[in-house]
């Protein structure tokens, strides 16, 4: 935080309630504090572990982004479960898609992290842990808030009454706020939806690499919906504890209510009983306790921002100084996996605004137009993307692809005939590398090899200077940055010094924790089997045990992952 801003007096600095402690809560306290301001975050739990973990989040890896402008970027992208690719599945197996790299020629995304996942009670720590003069109060549930002067007076349940000059309601797609300040408006919509999420740790016997290993799947049936993604990664060293994956099943349904978590792990059962294995035998691993099972809703934007703006700052002398962030106002499905993003960007918005120099009626309309434009058509985007997921006629509608493949459909239609389909083969990659392989010419496969353009123009001196800088530091920062600005990051991946050493056998004599060794091999795509000059493997390199046997495993799991265009 500024220094300057950090010395405002307590006359000039208004008082800010938050209700709720959620991320768009926590994202806007973060962005306040920059700004120099402290608020107050007002939680109904009693504290931070009260509720379960909570699902797992998926977020854009961008340097610039919203989560290295909260400070927390490189804690998620170190807690990272990674999940580089999917298969669609038919829910007796038959491939429908792929995305991801494993039968193209490409290097499209190596050295680019894409997407993060982590569960969203982890983001959420992290964030508290970066607020600094803020304050949360556990146990305060708001039961009611009326305006008073030109601020808000708050009541809580345990009979605390707060008087803020700003109300922001972060509260969720059931936020009191919103009850508060507009008693008649309509209720979260139902989306005919009904979805059933569960984390287990199955036993090595259940998984199947060519699906689960740094990757998940979608399975689809008429009217039903599975999503399986790695949830938690086990230590680099300590492989004896097992991932954990978070499996999500949405169905058709007009139930309103939640269901028990014995009853809905039943019921999830029930339904996938008969499919491809291991969907089957993940629900069976999952413990009850872990279940959460819910209708889905969502709620309008447009609908609480017509609706507040004329009840509360149009033709009024006092505007009402509330605004609503997160769920609260936006409340979306998961099918577009916007929510949590939205939610960041929200506490930007309002600090932007909140500390601008415009009147209050200014700053209040000018910061729901922001938030209800940027958050109003996704809403309406994860509402359809609902629908269409959830279509009878999904699954023979076709029109899926598999990523790095020219014709994908020839050769769904050859592996459907062949009998491939998951659950059928011990290696699902492999055995569909092998019909591409066959279909294709491997003459031309060679020859697009042999051309890739990304090699093309010559890498900048000053770049590979930056990059051996930055691996004898064990800098993964930069590295990343670095990767993110290259033209190609297949760069990374061929050079190669004066001694014939690669990036790795470099990074195995200094990294004294493996993390950098790692990131080249998960994320840059460096080959764990080139030698130098005096032909060493990167592993004969390394300086310290525990790097030696982090490459190790590493080079264990890379033998099962075959990249079919390569060979």
């Amino acid at each position: 935080m500024r220094e300057k801003a950090r010395k405002r007096s307590a006359e000039s600095s208004p008082s800010i309630a938050i209700i709720g402690s959620g991320l768009a809560a926590l994202s806007t306290a973060i962005f306040c504090e920059q700004a120099g301001y402290s608020v107050d975050l007002f939680e109904r739990d009693n504290y931070l572990g009260s509720r379960s973990e909570g699902y797992g989040l998926t977020l854009k890896y961008d340097p610039r982004g919203i989560l290295a402008q909260l400070g927390v970027l490189e804690d998620v992208c170190d807690a990272d479960c990674p999940s580089r690719s999917h298969y669609l599945l038919r829910h007796d197996g038959v491939v429908l898609g792929y995305f991801g790299n494993a039968f193209s020629g490409d290097n499209r995304g190596w050295g680019q992290r894409g997407n993060l996942r982590l569960p969203r009670q982890k983001l959420r720590t992290m964030l508290i842990d970066k607020l600094q003069d803020s304050k949360i109060h556990w146990g305060h549930e708001l039961v009611a808030m009326k305006k008073q002067g030109d601020g808000m007076e708050l009541t809580f349940s345990n009979g605390k009454i707060v008087k803020t000059d700003w109300v922001i309601g972060a509260d969720g797609i059931n936020s009191k706020v919103v009850r508060c300040v507009l008693p008649d408006t309509s209720p979260p919509r139902p989306l005919g939806v009904h979805l059933t999420l569960g984390l287990t740790e199955p036993s090595n016997d259940v998984i199947d690499p060519s699906l689960l290993f740094e990757r998940g799947f979608y399975t689809l049936k008429p009217g039903h919906r599975l999503f399986v993604m790695p949830y938690s990664s086990p230590d680099a060293i300590d492989q004896t504890r097992p991932v954990r994956y978070m499996w999500q099943l949405t169905v058709n349904s007009n139930q309103t209510e939640r269901k028990a978590q014995q009853q809905a792990l039943n019921e999830a059962h029930a339904i996938c009983k008969d499919w491809h294995r291991p969907v089957p035998q993940l629900i069976q691993s999952t413990p009850p306790n872990s279940v959460w099972s819910s209708p889905l809703f969502d709620r309008d934007p447009n609908e609480l921002y017509e609706s507040f703006l004329k009840l509360h700052v149009r033709n009024q002398e006092h505007p009402t100084p509330v605004l609503l962030v997160g769920d609260a106002l936006h409340a979306m499905s998961c099918f577009k996996g916007q929510g949590a993003h939205q939610a960041l960007l929200d506490g930007r918005c309002v600090a932007k605004w909140l500390f601008a120099q415009a009147s209050r009626k200014g700053k209040l309309q000018s910061c729901w137009r922001e938030l209800v434009q940027r958050s109003a058509p996704i809403v309406q985007d994860s509402r359809k993307a609902a629908m269409e997921w959830h279509e009878e006629s999904i699954v023979e509608n076709g029109g899926h692809s598999l990523a790095g493949c020219s014709n994908s459909s020839t050769l769904l239609a050859e592996l459907d005939r062949q009998n491939i389909r998951a659950g059928n083969v011990v290696d699902l990659d492999m055995a569909v590398g092998q019909v591409k392989l066959h279909m294709d010419k491997l003459s031309d496969i060679r020859q697009d090899c042999e051309a890739d353009k990304s090699l093309s123009s010559p890498v900048p001196t000053q770049w590979c200077n930056d990059v051996w800088t930055a691996i004898k530091k064990s800098d993964l920062f930069t590295l990343r940055e670095l990767s993110w600005k290259a033209k190609n990051c297949r760069w990374m991946q061929c050079l190669i010094d004066d001694d014939g050493c690669t990036c790795l056998h470099v990074a195995a004599a200094h990294d004294t924790k493996g993390t950098v060794v790692q990131w080249l091999v998960r994320e840059a795509g460096c080959s764990l089997r080139l030698r130098n000059k005096m032909g060493e493997l990167p592993i004969d390199c390394a300086a310290e045990e525990t790097t030696s046997l982090i490459m190790q495993r590493l080079d264990e799991h890379a033998s099962g992952q075959t990249d079919w265009s390569r060979q």
